[in-house]
């Protein structure tokens, strides 16, 4: 049997405030009522229904098949039942459970709607906070190389990304911290721990990738999932909150400028946005995202990776999202 949202406190504020954000993807001619968001429970996982949430964005809603498009003037969405691979605007996303179907309803789960979707259709309804100290994390070092391809170690380019970016960032007015500025060995606590001492409030782990196909390539972001849900391509699920969840709305937004800049900069393949609980994005206490910039064990991408003007465009374009992110969450000026 279906029901109507909302059940918790957060839902009930959520078909409110669409009637106050002018702001954002959503027409505002369609925010001329409240609207009710029907769910139901399968599988212990609580549904929204698709016809619903669209409605509620003010966009229409066409299944066709096992496809569903949720569209607007702003924003497109492109759901497959039975999958948890998304498109938002163009660029791949991955959910943390299937689209699912009752009846001749497509379904999506509420933790998607809540803690991904929203917060990127909705920016507005992110609370506000300051953006101003970054913490780059250049992924190994020292005895930990990373990957190894064709005699080039990870631990590296990582390195020669983070210092890039970290000189444009303080050009542009950003204090920047790096949990290492030399080739040497940190643990994942011990990345950690510097995080907890400089309290920044972004931070960045940087990283390149490698895979035993060759031919893989592109570029991913990746998040913490939130708790209950499971990895993205696995059914590693977290079992409870971390730190990092308390950023879950934040995290979706970031992730999502980032990869879009990173696409529109390089012309990288779109591996998308996933969730996993990698140690250094999870435990963090402000908003975070850990990038693959690119497969070292693709040929073709490795020379890109090594190149100075590549790195230029990778760099600028992680700058942009940051100050995107910044100016998005910039509290209210009094």
């Amino acid at each position: 049997m279906s029901r109507f949202l909302p059940p918790r406190p957060w839902l009930a504020l959520a078909a409110l405030l669409i009637l106050l954000v002018a702001a954002g993807p959503v027409p505002v001619a369609a925010q001329t009522r409240k609207q009710s968001i029907r769910y139901l429970d399968l599988n212990k996982v609580r549904y929204l229904y698709l016809k619903d949430v669209a409605r509620f964005y003010g966009m229409n809603c066409h299944t066709a098949d096992k496809q569903t498009v949720l569209s607007s003037r702003y924003s497109r969405l492109v759901l497959e039942q039975d999958s948890r691979l998304f498109q938002l605007n163009g660029v791949k996303a991955n959910l943390s459970f299937p689209i699912a179907k009752k009846g001749s309803d497509m379904l999506l789960a509420q933790t998607d709607f809540q803690d991904f979707i929203d917060p990127i259709l909705r920016p507005a309804t992110i609370p506000k906070r300051k953006v101003r100290h970054i913490m780059l994390d250049p992924g190994h070092g020292g005895k930990d190389t990373g990957a190894i391809s064709a005699k080039v170690a990870e631990k590296n380019i990582n390195l020669l990304l983070s210092r890039r970016i970290a000189a444009i960032l303080r050009k542009r007015g950003y204090k920047v911290t790096m949990t290492r500025t030399s080739d040497q060995t940190l643990t994942l606590q011990q990345r950690v721990a510097a995080m907890k001492k400089y309290q920044p409030d972004l931070f960045l782990s940087i990283h390149c990738n490698a895979l035993d196909n060759s031919s893989a390539k592109g570029i991913e972001t990746y998040i913490a999932n939130p708790a209950g849900t499971p990895s993205s391509g696995g059914n590693v699920f977290a079992k409870k909150a971390a730190p990092g969840n308390a950023f879950n709305r934040e995290n979706a937004l970031l992730a999502s400028l980032l990869q879009n800049q990173l696409l529109a900069a390089s012309k990288a393949v779109d591996c998308g946005i996933k969730r996993k609980q990698f140690y250094v994005i999870r435990e963090v206490s402000c908003p975070a995202a850990l990038l693959e910039l690119g497969f070292l064990s693709n040929a073709e991408e490795r020379q890109l990776l090594l190149q100075s003007m590549y790195q230029d465009k990778l760099s600028v374009a992680v700058c942009d999202a940051v100050q995107k992110f910044e100016q998005t969450l910039a509290p209210v000026q009094k």
